[in-house]
């Protein structure tokens, strides 16, 4: 009695409960062309609320999962937690760090995705012979390079595990980065080549990186008379990620009222159940707090994120 899930098999299941994602790390139901879809999922609910428009933006510990030039546009080291509560209970977390050390950075990230209480069954039947979880990570190591006030590069090298049932697998990928803020302008651009690599065979298939290019940019400015009290970002993206067909465009804004109040909004093309996310955060001293609600069509629910920032 065969009651081992074939990773083929799970790959669909997989692919069902992420069909219609609104952003980058759920899968679009023409786009299984690629697994890990973690790898593609967002950082920070701050990230996530604004659609996951970030290759220009992120800066710091949450610069590993966009774009890791964005390590070396940081002024102080940082820790970033996440919790990411999706449908059907998928969960994300994330913890990352960074490090400032004079122009160059350094940072170290930790990325899970899990799925409990998966039923076994070998026939149709009203209870399941027991149940099973799935657990997909990474390692991630980055360093940076600030070559001017305008110019950053960066690299990171990623260990990849894959584990269903009492099977597993092993990788490694790497990320490039580059970003480039002109002098004397509100704009910043961003360039980023992510999971370049390979997984090992996992019962006797293999599952294909996601290996996906970002670009994009962002303008930050204040507004008007009260230039000390409001300020925005808006950012635009544009994914594309190989082994999938079509294009992802993301678009977020956000704004602060004494960089400490914040508001935010996002929408990413191409997904069928949704595209629209939301957030708010609150910042004090050296902890910053967010939150992103992404909702669901198709009777899915919603998925509820949440993060903290230190400033180290």
């Amino acid at each position: 009695m065969n009651i081992f899930l074939s990773r083929a098999k799970f790959a669909c299941i997989l692919a069902a409960l992420w069909c219609g994602g609104a952003f980058p790390g759920a899968a679009n139901s023409q786009e299984t062309g690629s697994g890990l879809p973690f790898l593609k999922m967002g950082a920070g609910a701050d990230a996530i609320a604004r659609g996951d428009a970030m290759t220009a933006s992120a800066a710091g510990a949450q610069a590993l999962f966009y774009n890791p030039a964005g390590l070396a546009r940081a002024d102080e080291s940082s820790l970033l937690v996440m919790h990411d509560q999706n449908v059907l209970g998928i969960t994300n977390d994330i913890l990352g760090s960074a490090v400032v050390l004079g122009d160059w950075s350094l940072g170290i990230g930790l990325q899970a995705e899990s799925v409990n209480g998966i039923q076994i069954r070998d026939v149709a039947s009203a209870s399941p012979l027991g149940t099973f979880s799935s657990l997909d990570g990474a390692l991630t190591g980055g360093a940076a390079l600030k070559l001017s006030d305008e110019v950053s590069i960066g690299l990171n090298l990623k260990a990849l595990i894959e584990k269903i049932y009492i099977n597993d697998a092993f990788g490694a990928a790497m990320d490039f980065g580059a970003i480039y803020a002109p002098a004397n302008t509100h704009f910043t651009y961003g360039l980023a080549l992510q999971n370049i690599g390979a997984m090992g065979v996992l019962n006797n298939e293999a599952v294909e990186v996601p290996t996906l290019i970002r670009a994009g940019g962002a303008y930050s400015d204040m507004l008007g008379a009260a230039q000390e009290l409001l300020s925005y970002t808006a950012s635009l993206d544009v994914e594309k990620t190989f082994a999938d067909n079509g294009i992802h465009i993301c678009g977020g804004v956000e704004a602060a009222y004494k960089n400490t109040f914040f508001l935010r909004a996002g929408y990413a093309t191409g997904y069928d159940a949704s595209g629209f996310s939301a957030g708010v955060g609150v910042k004090y001293h050296f902890l910053q707090f967010d939150y992103a609600l992404t909702p669901y069509s198709q009777n899915y629910g919603a998925a509820n994120t949440l993060s903290v920032k230190f400033a180290l």
